[in-house]
Formats: C-alpha cells, sequence, structure tokens
C-alpha cells in the first residue's frame, strides 16, 4: 500500500538532528506543494498544527511519498512524541487526512501529525505557513 506524509513543520526546515534529516530525506519523496484543513500555532522552536472543521483553515506544507514505512515512520513519531500504543499520552498523533496538491488540485489521504495537547496562549501562524513565519529556514527536501 502507497503511504504519503504531509509535512509543514521541522521535519520540513530541519530538525537540529542530522541523523533524522538525513532520514527525512532519504525516505520521503517530496511530490509538490500541497495544504490541509487545520490551524497552525507557534510553540516555540517548532509548530503544531490542529483539525479545523473551517474549510477556510489551511495550512500550507508539502506532500511526500514515504520510502520504506516500516523504517521511516516509526523513528519519525518517536521524534514527534507520538505513542502509538497510548496515543492520547503523546505530544502530537499520527491520523490520516486530505491533502490538495496545488499543482494539480488532485486531493489525496496522508498522515500528518496533528498536535493534541492544550494550546493556551500559544500563538495562531494564521497564514498557515511554517516557512513563511520563520523566513530563515531552509526546506530540507526539493522537489523532483
Amino acid at each position: 500500500m502507497t503511504s504519503y506524509l504531509f509535512i509543514y513543520g521541522t521535519l520540513l526546515t530541519g530538525t537540529g538532528n542530522p541523523g533524522l534529516d538525513r532520514l527525512v530525506r532519504q525516505h520521503l519523496e517530496p511530490l509538490g506543494e500541497a495544504t490541509i484543513q487545520g490551524k497552525l500555532y507557534d510553540l516555540g522552536h517548532y509548530p503544531g498544527a490542529v483539525p479545523s472543521h473551517r474549510t477556510t483553515d489551511r495550512i500550507s506544507g508539502i506532500l511526500c511519498l514515504v520510502r520504506q514505512f516500516d523504517v521511516c515512520i516509526p523513528k519519525l513519531d518517536r521524534y514527534e512524541g507520538c505513542d502509538r500504543q497510548d496515543p492520547a499520552r503523546g505530544d502530537y498523533r499520527r491520523q490520516t487526512t486530505d491533502a490538495i496538491l496545488q499543482v494539480s488540485a488532485q486531493t489525496v489521504t496522508t498522515w500528518v501529525y496533528f498536535y493534541q495537547k492544550k494550546l493556551s496562549f500559544k500563538p495562531r501562524i494564521r497564514h498557515g505557513d511554517y516557512r513563511r513565519f520563520r523566513p530563515g529556514r531552509q526546506t530540507l527536501l526539493r522537489e523532483s
């Protein structure tokens, strides 16, 4: 089965961990700019996305094809604080959502990491683009 991952934050701009950034470059093949429905928040050194029922709430990122899912995703789950045994315990939960590829307007069902802790007093990134919010950050992945 083909798996996709929508990335919007430090998996896109660099985690600060060279081994993890290398894993991202080796196992995530960028398919193009995309958006998902949700809200984006500034959590300090990284962002957090949460689902939204408003269709106008959009988060920008890149849709990626996941190579070797069983090798890549468990390591990304650990990085994201995603506890697959007890999802309520983790900082993020990995779940599916629909992403819309910008170039073709095609809708693709993808995995995404949604933040699940309280967001009290965390500023919202209203335009939904972490790269625009942190302009000095480079994109790890280049589209083929």
